[in-house]
């Protein structure tokens, strides 16, 4: 894969985040932070094998297992500019994993929120439907969870300040 290659492909995934539903789009926000590390980390490997003969750089001894897998030797049958594109479709399938397989958790439910009240004054609300429609379960159990922590928590409060039923001497 080449330079001019890599910025194709890059825009070629902007134009498809562009074209799919708002509701994907909107799940894939609340996948942010485990994307963008997948991002991050891929985009700096890719760029490392592209830019290959200018920053290959000796490796520190305590990094030699890493490095063993960066180092590729001129003149070997996998060229950096291959090792470039497996980089790049490894990322492309570990981002549709994520955003398929990766289920909501407890820090998802603010952002859900907001999302959902922005669409409701947006009045798009059929896009709102879709959205929470598949998370419903998992706000269920969230619901759930949160009653029963409250629970405990006025358990734990009432046994740490027991009230009496006469006076206090």
């Amino acid at each position: 894969m080449t330079l001019d290659g890599f910025l194709t492909f890059l825009g070629l995934a902007a134009a498809v985040f562009a074209i799919i539903p708002p509701v994907a789009r909107l799940r894939i926000r609340l996948q942010l932070v485990p994307q963008a590390i997948l991002a991050g980390a891929a985009l700096v490997l890719a760029l490392y094998f592209e830019f290959f003969q200018f920053v290959s750089l000796p490796c520190l001894p305590a990094f030699r297992i890493v490095c063993n897998g960066l180092v590729i030797q001129p003149g070997a049958a996998f060229t950096p500019a291959m090792a470039a594109f497996l980089v790049v479709v490894v990322w492309m399938l570990l981002a549709c994993l994520v955003a398929i397989c990766l289920p909501p958790s407890q820090r998802s439910i603010r952002p859900m929120a907001d999302l959902v009240e922005q669409l409701f004054y947006q009045q798009r609300y059929g896009e709102a439907v879709d959205f929470v429609l598949p998370h419903v379960r998992f706000l269920e159990r969230a619901q759930t969870s949160q009653a029963l922590e409250s629970k405990v928590e006025g358990l734990a409060r009432r046994q740490a300040y027991p009230r009496s039923g006469g006076m206090v001497k």
